[in-house]
């Protein structure tokens, strides 16, 4: 099966028209990308981020180097949702966390320009 990059904006658009395509195809490339490992997941969907922050994120989520390098990526997100929900109501994640998350996610929000 080959699958091509969509933008965010064409993605947007089509959920707001109720045109989110083959459910079935959207939920076995989630599994997929779940079932990557931590290091496969880094490689392809932030190929900018270097090697030492992958190692610093096993490091500040607590995973020794020999299950980091096997660990899915949908088991890393399972520890840091169960971090978040651990916390008292109202508090953020400590910097460590905070910093995981902006490591593994490859996209920021955009600041509103002056008008």
């Amino acid at each position: 099966m080959s699958l091509e990059r969509t933008s965010l904006e064409k993605r947007v658009s089509l959920a707001e028209k109720n045109q989110i395509g083959d459910i079935n195809l959207m939920t076995d490339v989630l599994n997929k990308i779940c079932g990557m490992s931590l290091e496969d997941y880094i490689c392809h969907f932030t190929p900018d981020m270097p090697y030492r922050c992958a190692k610093e994120i096993i490091d500040l989520l607590g995973i020794d180097s020999y299950e980091g390098a096997y660990i899915p990526f949908g088991e890393v997100c399972r520890r840091i949702r169960q971090k978040c929900e651990e916390l008292p109501e109202g508090l953020l994640p400590d910097r460590q966390l905070m910093k995981v998350m902006v490591y593994l996610v490859p996209i920021e929000q955009r600041k509103k320009e002056a008008m």
